[in-house]
């Protein structure tokens, strides 16, 4: 199935048609943080507190449709969305298309991962950061900046994208797309 969904979008980038009934399903998953998202710069922007929140939350929700819309170009027809910054209510939910699943709010066993299965063709991580152990990354932390300074896999430190897509790679799934802030 994986092959099928690289032959697709590679003809859809050359141009060829796909008669609808040829297509395989293609599922996609989609982590969404929000330190990450363009122009993300303080505490103001991140939380129900801040008084830019209600924008950023915006910001987050384009990004994550942007990502969808993406996708959708490229062949994908399923989507399980991950709500994964805070408390797991960021996402402006009425502005998604009805065929798309969020899940919401915590706890969840796979955190920032809740809902993904070996069934999924791709993983999207959009609006990510750089880890607490990078010095220059804006908003940079792991998992919860306040109880968490290092997080690490084998040995090494990893930001929250390295832990995920160890998840995703744990059940075959491979990582198509990174957003996020890195310093310059």
């Amino acid at each position: 199935m994986r092959w099928q969904g690289v032959l697709l979008v590679v003809g859809l980038a050359a141009g060829i048609s796909v008669p609808a009934s040829a297509q395989p399903k293609l599922k996609v998953y989609i982590s969404a943080d929000m330190e990450g998202v363009a122009g993300v710069v303080t505490a103001d922007q991140l939380g129900p507190q801040g008084f830019e929140y209600e924008r950023f939350r915006g910001f987050m929700t384009n990004e994550v449709l942007a990502a969808i819309e993406g996708a959708r170009a490229a062949g994908a027809t399923e989507f399980l969305v991950s709500d994964s910054h805070g408390n797991g209510e960021n996402l402006l939910i009425e502005r998604f298309p009805k065929d798309v699943q969020i899940v919401r709010s915590w706890p969840r066993p796979l955190a920032m991962m809740q809902g993904i299965d070996a069934s999924f063709d791709a993983v999207l991580f959009v609006g990510y950061h750089t880890s607490t152990t990078n010095p220059e990354g804006v908003r940079a932390h792991t998992m919860s900046s306040a109880t968490i300074a290092d997080v690490r896999l084998n040995g090494v430190s990893v930001p929250d994208a390295a832990l995920n897509a160890a998840i995703g790679g744990h059940l075959r799934v491979p990582v198509a797309l990174i957003t996020e802030t890195t310093p310059s």
